[in-house]
């Protein structure tokens, strides 16, 4: 197995987000470094690496399946298994201060899927998503959401479940120890309830079924926890520990996706998401919550009592700008753990301008220069 040893070379802070230092190999132990990232110990200065799009090339995989609705039938792992391999080969394990992972279709859908949601591929926009729930597409009345609740209630002969854990056991098994597999990003509960609805209709739900959101929220954070569990059940520790989002931790490390609260007020996210958030990090004390920077208005409540083990922030292209984000980055790290991904720009100057403690960043390999 791939092992990683205890410290690694100095490097001065203006060559870490460069492309020579992102892809050098390393042969060093970078543990050391990461555990003072859970531990938030003092450190000289933050975890950096790479984050390249190429992971999984969508637009290659859905040249594979075709167009239209997506069976779980149509997804045997042998695939796309080969998209992981060719990037692994290419670029090795370590991207920076950062591991390379691998999850099961990174990007796919599967919480959606497994929860009743139809998937859809095109090859000319060349992605995957999931459409409403058939059963809400006519409104919450209370039978249709009785027979949501039963498509959120955790079935092991789910055929999408059933798939994912196929799916995670040949990644688990083609990666033979060489390099770490994790679950993929998994919509948490506002994220689900907008892809159960729709857009439109989760933030009219909010106001006008407010107790239908709460019932779908609560049905929906169950079965998250309850399908990372089954994922968990499939994947062996990499180097005594666990892998995700590029931070070696020394137990599981699940992403938790909040992407709708762009559409929603902190008040609504507080009442209806806080709770389901809690549960996730209860479980899991090493977790990641996943926000884009135009939903940053919920960080307040996120904050108060207990907060997520780390928040990863996606640095969106329409902003808020690095002058507005600044001082929300600066306060979660007083609380928690941040993680960040944006271009070489915006963290060249995040690194010049925040704590290095308990803080990672991920670069976007299409930012950087050449020299």
């Amino acid at each position: 197995m791939a092992m990683l040893s205890e410290k690694t070379e100095g490097t001065e802070t203006g060559a870490l987000v460069r492309r020579e230092y992102l892809l050098a190999p390393r042969s060093s132990d970078l543990r050391g470094r990461h555990s003072l990232f859970w531990e938030r110990c003092p450190t000289d200065r933050p975890l950096v690496g790479l984050f390249r799009q190429g992971m999984l090339p969508m637009a290659r995989f859905v040249e594979r399946i075709g167009n239209g609705e997506i069976r779980p039938e149509q997804l045997p792992p042998t695939g796309w298994l080969s998209f992981y391999e060719e990037t692994f080969q290419h670029t090795g394990l370590y991207w920076g201060d950062l591991v390379w992972w691998a999850s099961p279709l990174n990007g796919f859908p599967w919480v959606e899927a497994i929860a009743g949601c139809p998937v859809e591929a095109s090859r000319i926009a060349g992605s995957v998503w999931a459409n409403p729930h058939p059963r809400l597409r006519h409104g919450l009345t209370d039978e249709a959401i009785e027979q949501v609740l039963a498509d959120l209630t955790y079935n092991p002969a789910n055929p999408w479940l059933q798939k994912l854990i196929e799916c995670t056991r040949g990644l688990v098994e083609h990666a033979a120890g060489r390099f770490p597999v994790c679950p993929g990003i998994m919509r948490g509960a506002s994220d689900l309830v907008a892809a159960l609805l729709g857009s439109e209709a989760f933030c009219l739900a909010l106001y006008d079924y407010p107790q239908a959101v709460a019932v779908l929220a609560e049905a929906g954070v169950s079965l998250w926890l309850q399908v990372i569990a089954a994922q968990l059940e499939c994947i062996p520790p990499f180097a005594g520990g666990y892998v995700n989002a590029g931070l070696w931790a020394p137990a599981p490390c699940p992403v938790y996706q909040e992407d709708a609260s762009v559409l929603i007020s902190e008040r609504a996210f507080r009442h209806f998401f806080l709770a389901a958030g809690q549960q996730v990090w209860k479980e899991y004390p090493y977790g990641i919550l996943h926000l884009h920077s135009g939903g940053l208005q919920v960080v307040p409540a996120l904050l108060e009592g207990s907060s997520p083990p780390v928040v990863e922030i996606n640095i969106d292209p329409g902003g808020p700008d690095l002058d507005r984000l600044l001082p929300i980055f600066a306060e979660i790290q007083r609380h928690t753990r941040l993680e960040v991904l944006g271009t070489q720009e915006q963290i060249e100057r995040c690194i010049r301008e925040l704590s290095a403690v308990g803080t990672a960043y991920l670069v976007l390999e299409e930012s950087l220069g050449q020299a």
